[in-house]
């Protein structure tokens, strides 16, 4: 009697009824960069404050989510550490390939490996002083380090934030102290008009016994401490602005790598697959077809025996066969590569790993085609972004600083090392210099050859004027000798 279709369809494994076999049990995170917090306020005071920053804790708590979980992505904590296999549950490798610690050190060196420089965009020599006063200071307090974790952040959680604060009594070598708080712990408010302007800085933190979070409140002309929705402490603060400034690494605030980690998801399975392929060929099943064996043997000793010997059951004839199928290494290497560089084209990294897809060589049709063209341009919407937050922190530590300089008396410099077309770039230095309508300083600039383009020109020039000084030297003596030949040591 032939079966029937409720019957038929007991013994089909559907997707529906049968758990799914190669399932890796993680679910890929949606990350779409951080919220910006926007108040309807358009001043915080003592009377709106705590409601406000209630308000805008909720909003951050959905980012510091997402900040916790990136930072932790990029320290090698993945979701393929979570995977869970059905289907012999034993043969389960799990490979992190942490390509998001790749792309962050990459970029890291390549935009933040040299310190910024403040460079004056006159030459009047007051300028000048106060810019060395400032780059001095800011030496003091280890910009480069300040810097480069400040990109990280930026880097891997697609924001960062810097406080400047008076420096400690008794410190007279900088007025001002930098600090870099911890994104998870800190936020800053603006208000919901066309100008965005920051209402609010918030740092704050949570008591490890009580888990009371105290908010550390920096407002415009304000300082407000709030412990259990209450302000507990205010003071006056006479800067120009807030001191906790904000560093989106763009406009969406998204980390470098944040666009393409389904991507390094997806690696991460295929690489893990293929150490799971490996395995079970090791560990290959075997299938014992019209077999009978000694009663009381298990699967187990069989295992351990290693040695099988069968005994047909009838005209039946007995089979033992070994499943021994492989992962072809060759299609899988293929599709990883075609991963690998789908990420690194959207994130803006050149090609490397070997001398055909990863040199930097000084041929530019080379570098056009291995990708480091496109990580300059990446670079340089990062230095952007920057350069606006690094303006408004100017403001504050200007502030701190008695100075005779202005905002607009500074250009914010990237010192990266670009060695490639040298030969190139001292032509250029070198026509330049020779133009008569053409600043020395604007010539050591646009050259891009020097890291420190206000250091090299002080030197050019402090070179020049010895030069000029031994030459009027040697031109004066030589005009002595030719009046006078008694002078000068000839003979008599």
């Amino acid at each position: 009697m032939s079966e029937t279709r409720t019957e038929m369809q007991d013994k089909i494994a559907t997707r529906e009824n049968v758990p799914e076999q190669n399932s890796s049990a993680f679910t890929p995170r949606k990350l779409t960069g951080r919220k910006v917090i926007y108040s309807q306020a358009s001043e915080i005071t003592k009377e709106n404050v705590v409601d406000v920053i209630n308000k805008a804790y909720r909003i951050h708590q959905s980012n510091r989510s997402d900040i916790d979980y990136l930072w932790n992505y990029y320290l090698g904590d993945q979701p393929i550490l979570n995977r869970v296999k059905v289907v012999r549950p034993e043969v389960n490798e799990k490979v992190v390939v942490n390509r998001a610690a790749e792309i962050t050190s990459f970029f890291l060196g390549y935009v933040w490996g040299e310190p910024l420089q403040y460079v004056a965009k006159t030459n009047e020599e007051a300028v000048s002083a106060a810019m060395d006063d400032l780059n001095d200071y800011m030496d003091v307090r280890n910009r480069s380090s300040l810097d480069s974790e400040t990109g990280k952040w930026q880097l891997v959680c697609g924001t960062a934030y810097k406080l400047a604060l008076p420096s400690e009594i008794g410190d007279d070598e900088a007025p001002f102290d930098v600090c870099i708080p911890d994104p998870r712990n800190s936020f800053v408010v603006y208000d919901n008009t066309v100008r965005h302007r920051p209402l609010a800085g918030v740092v704050y933190t949570k008591d490890v016994d009580t888990k009371i979070i105290t908010f550390a409140v920096y407002t415009n002309g304000m300082y407000y401490e709030i412990t259990d929705n209450k302000v507990v402490k205010t003071k006056p603060l006479y800067l120009p602005g807030i001191p906790l400034v904000e560093y989106p690494l763009n406009v969406e605030r998204m980390g470098a790598f944040e666009v393409v980690i389904g991507l390094l998801d997806a690696i991460n399975l295929t690489e893990s697959d293929r150490l799971n392929g490996i395995d079970q060929f090791i560990q290959s099943l075997a299938i014992a077809v019209n077999c009978q064996f000694p009663e009381g043997t298990t699967a187990s000793q069989i295992r351990q025996a290693g040695l099988i010997v069968l005994k047909s059951v009838g005209e039946n004839k007995a089979d033992f066969k070994v499943i021994s199928e492989q992962l072809n290494q060759a299609d899988t290497q293929t599709v990883v590569d075609d991963m690998m560089t789908a990420v690194r084209e959207i994130v803006g990294m050149p090609s490397q790993g070997n001398a055909k897809t990863g040199d930097s060589s000084n041929n530019g049709a080379v570098i056009l085609r291995n990708g480091w063209q496109a990580a300059e341009a990446r670079a340089k919407s990062y230095e952007t972004m920057f350069r606006k937050s690094e303006m408004n922190f100017l403001r504050i530590i200007l502030a701190y600083c008695n100075l005779s300089i202005a905002r607009k008396d500074i250009q914010i410099k990237f010192t990266r090392r670009q060695y490639e077309d040298i030969y190139t770039k001292a032509q250029v230095l070198n026509l330049l210099l020779g133009n008569e309508l053409v600043h020395p300083k604007v010539a050591y600039t646009v050259s891009n050859m020097f890291s420190d383009v206000e250091d090299a020109y002080k030197m050019g020039i402090q070179w020049k004027e010895k030069l000029e000084k031994a030459v009027a030297e040697v031109q004066k003596q030589s005009k002595v000798t030719v009046d006078d030949p008694n002078q000068g040591g000839g003979n008599t």
